[in-house]
């Protein structure tokens, strides 16, 4: 039997994963999009950045912290499953992000956050604008609705296509969710290691984005390709 989203915040709670509820600090706008649910590692650098993330996130959604210990053995499970579920009993799109960069401190990771700040909070109404006509939407998507880096907006069509989520033995694999669906997908395509392709509008990619793609999709596509092929 299919469980609801609070007994299964009771069943996190049993395990010490924390669920918490920011409001937005201003009236949510009519938009379809209202709530993140945002997945958090409780280290001191992940409740760090959730702090962070936090500070612009509930600008304009009402925020859901799924927060799991440290080491994090469920991986993303337990907040994607948050959203799958709040979503589809909602009716409504959500916002999925997790505080990248919690597990160790790299290179990219500050880029990657201000790019999704600037994706779904600067440009929320543009995205909102597109949600008539898509089910998945992401600053970058990877060949048959990768997600890549993990931070969407899905509608409830798109988390009821899929079965529910489950516990995975590999990271990797929640990008691969949506793979081979027929779910229509907004954002920046990147098809090869060698160059990115545009899809659909690429208008809302973050300015610094532009700057660290070429060199970061490469490293990111050799990684995700190694992973993916290894976890298929």
């Amino acid at each position: 039997m299919e469980p609801t989203l609070d007994s299964f915040c009771r069943e996190l709670e049993s395990r010490s994963i924390q669920v918490i509820e920011h409001p937005c600090v201003q009236p949510v706008p009519a938009q379809k999009c209202k709530t993140c649910v945002l997945g958090v590692l409780m280290s001191e650098n992940g409740e760090k950045i959730e702090r962070y993330m936090l500070s612009w996130l509930t600008r304009k959604y009402n925020v859901i912290s799924v927060r799991q210990p440290i080491p994090g053995v469920l991986f993303e499970y337990p907040a994607m499953r948050v959203a799958q579920l709040l979503s589809t009993e909602r009716g409504e799109p959500v916002l999925y992000l997790h505080t990248k960069g919690a597990a160790h401190s790299g290179r990219f990771q500050r880029k990657t956050l201000n790019m999704w700040m600037y994706e779904f909070v600067e440009m929320k109404e543009q995205y909102e604008e597109q949600m008539n006509g898509y089910d998945l939407l992401l600053p970058y998507s990877g060949p048959q609705n990768v997600t890549w880096f993990n931070g969407f907006i899905a509608s409830a069509r798109a988390f009821s296509s899929i079965p529910p989520i489950a516990i995975l033995e590999n990271r990797y694999l929640y990008e691969i969710l949506f793979k081979g669906s027929s779910l229509r997908c907004f954002g920046r395509r990147i098809t090869t290691i060698q160059r990115t392709e545009k899809c659909d509008n690429t208008s809302l990619m973050y300015r610094d984005v532009r700057r660290f793609s070429a060199s970061y999709s490469q490293l990111a596509c050799r990684l995700h390709n190694l992973f993916l092929k290894k976890a298929l």
